[in-house]
């Protein structure tokens, strides 16, 4: 059943940890029913894992909706990411969240960032990550590198959207390469912005 709160985005970590994100006065938050943390996540689509360092990757990382907020007419959903440490005993993890656009500009340098040290078993999350986005197509990525004892790794998740009338639409990778602008090459003025 879907209740309206006001505190939208409260989060609960295998290690007990506890996060909240405060949505504005007049912003509608609807939350989001999916499983617990360490369980499958119930969305119509595969977890946004595009790299989870192998079968036996120090890490994994899950990209997890928590509310659709509404405000003015415009939707806006709140994430969060769960980073599950899956080997080691001394592991450490840094991240860092951002959001481009369909031609691969930087739309939001940081949306969160932060590290933290655990060992196999803990899971790290990142703050409410939310985006007010202007109709068009994006990707919010999740960066992750992880370290422990003599090996260390580099991770990304990625979840696709597109903002259609204010309405926001996760998407497929396969979905996001047919309906963006992501495969088009540069014009030859997007190529002189860019400095090349």
């Amino acid at each position: 059943m879907k209740s309206r709160w006001l505190l939208a985005g409260l989060v609960l970590a295998g290690s007990g940890g506890v996060g909240a994100a405060m949505t504005e006065l007049g912003a509608t938050p609807i939350a989001i029913e999916r499983a617990m943390s360490r369980a499958p996540v119930a969305r119509a689509q595969e977890p946004g894992e595009l790299c989870s360092g192998g079968m036996d990757g120090l890490a994994r990382i899950e990209i997890v909706p928590d509310a659709v907020v509404e405000q003015g007419g415009r939707e806006r959903v709140e994430y969060h990411s769960e980073i599950i440490i899956e080997r080691g005993d001394t592991v450490g993890v840094a991240w860092q969240a951002d959001v481009v656009d369909d031609r691969g500009a930087q739309v939001i340098a940081q949306l969160d960032a932060g590290s933290f040290t655990g060992r196999a078993g803990n899971t790290a999350l990142t703050r409410p990550l939310v985006a007010n986005l202007a109709d068009g197509f994006y990707a919010m990525r999740i960066r992750v590198a992880v370290t422990a004892d003599e090996e260390a790794t580099v991770l990304e998740a990625v979840q696709h959207v597109e903002i259609d009338r204010g309405r926001w639409i996760e998407l497929t990778d396969e979905e996001w390469f047919v309906r963006s602008r992501a495969t088009e090459a540069f014009t030859a003025a997007e190529l002189t912005t860019r400095g090349l």
